[in-house]
């Protein structure tokens, strides 16, 4: 996203508007066009924190610095939605991908009835039991034999 995000951000870079921010508070911190600089820019609180700095303006540069304000927000917010478009994209590739081989894996039987495990438990046991009896019955039956 951010290797995405700067190719994206190479149009922002001449914008009119970062002149005028510039002009506005020339002593700002990160004076650079980043990732950072664009989401503060797009966060809620610091639209409104640069609409009242742009208020302050005599109203002829007002009305301009609101319309150039306008355009690079829009082109911000173009920007970022590229960037996560093509997350998404990508990742609905792999996740495709991943659905894919699942659908092609062999299926390995985990045991070997279906019958709920305690049900099958109890089949076995009933079968080691009958197994006894009839040892029981065979020596019984040789020794009256006898």
């Amino acid at each position: 996203m951010n290797s995405q995000l700067a190719r994206q951000m190479t149009r922002l870079a001449g914008d009119p508007f970062l002149a005028t921010l510039q002009e506005l508070d020339p002593g700002q911190k990160g004076q650079g066009l980043d990732g950072s600089m664009i989401q503060a820019v797009l966060n809620r609180q610091h639209q409104e924190a640069i609409v009242g700095m742009l208020q302050r303006l005599p109203m002829a540069q007002r009305e301009a610095a609101m319309v150039q304000f306008r355009h690079f927000l829009h082109v911000a917010k173009e920007s970022f939605s590229t960037a996560v478009d093509n997350i998404f994209f990508v990742s609905g590739i792999l996740m495709l991908a991943g659905l894919a081989i699942v659908l092609f894996l062999p299926e390995i039987p985990l045991r070997k009835s279906e019958r709920p495990v305690l049900e099958d438990v109890g089949v076995g046991l009933e079968e080691d039991f009958a197994q006894a009896d009839d040892r029981r019955q065979q020596r019984r039956s040789s020794g009256e034999a006898a």
